[in-house]
């Protein structure tokens, strides 16, 4: 799992980072202290879950989370900030979920995290469906624009299937 942390208080990056690897050691872990790293990393690295903070330099995590949800295949994000006015825009760009950093957070964030971690795979998953579904319709499009003007009758006799071709 390729996990990216994005804050630019180098303590808090430091301290989620710890929570994480003891909940997933065999991780790949990423940090970026602004939004141009993140925006960077998104893009050169397999990023599949993101812990974004909302106050960075340069585009701040609001402005990243905007630009990286239209993208192929976007990471889970969760937010953990200073800050609980953003909620409801963060959830409108899909946010997993909105953590305001205190004391009390941080004994959740071990919980936060384990989700994130879980629900990656529910997400891989879904993904996976998504690309079947699509290759079945690719080869049934295709299959209709080879056959097409050629009626087929299948008769059912018994056990046994006859196709026969017709002229339309």
């Amino acid at each position: 799992m390729h996990i990216l942390i994005a804050d630019d208080e180098t303590p808090a990056r430091r301290e989620l980072r710890y929570i994480l690897e003891t909940l997933a050691p065999e991780g790949t872990y990423y940090e970026a202290s602004n939004g141009d790293e993140v925006l960077d990393l998104v893009e050169r690295e397999p990023i599949q879950v993101l812990f974004l903070d909302i106050n960075m330099p340069g585009p701040d995590g609001l402005e990243v989370a905007a630009t990286i949800i239209d993208g192929p295949e976007p990471p889970l994000i969760v937010f953990a900030t200073a800050y609980d006015e953003h909620a409801l825009r963060a959830f409108e760009l899909a946010a997993l979920d909105y953590v305001v950093k205190s004391p009390a957070a941080l004994i959740d964030m071990p919980h936060i995290a384990e989700r994130a971690l879980r629900d990656w795979g529910d997400v891989v998953r879904r993904r996976e469906m998504e690309r079947a579904l699509q290759e079945s319709e690719n080869r049934y499009r295709s299959f209709v624009e080879h056959f097409q003007g050629i009626a087929y009758r299948v008769r059912v006799p018994g056990r046994s299937m006859e196709f026969l071709q017709g002229a339309v």
